[in-house]
């Protein structure tokens, strides 16, 4: 169960509209959303009309997709490729 925790930790570093539009599917971010309004897998079950270990297993994705983002970050910069200069200013 850590791995919920560490998914409200790790959304806080990378941006969230990158992971909505680039990595996560619709069902993940409805998931997502609802997590992060604080509901319960039960309560995200009933509401998408899904199984509560279908979204244990939506919220497992996203937390294996975010690794693999933090893996691949850090991987470009140890080879030296810095992608936070090609961040967009938020006007």
């Amino acid at each position: 169960m850590a791995y919920k925790t560490n998914i409200c930790c790790i959304i806080n570093i990378i941006s969230i509209t990158y992971l909505y539009y680039k990595l996560l599917t619709e069902k993940e971010i409805e998931v997502l959303k609802l997590r992060q309004k604080g509901l319960k897998q039960s309560e995200i079950a009933e509401k998408l009309g899904i199984s509560q270990p279908a979204v244990s297993s939506f919220e497992q994705s996203i937390a294996k997709k975010i690794e693999e983002s933090i893996q691949l970050l850090d991987l470009l910069k140890e080879i030296g490729i810095d992608l936070s200069k090609y961040k967009k200013n938020k006007k």
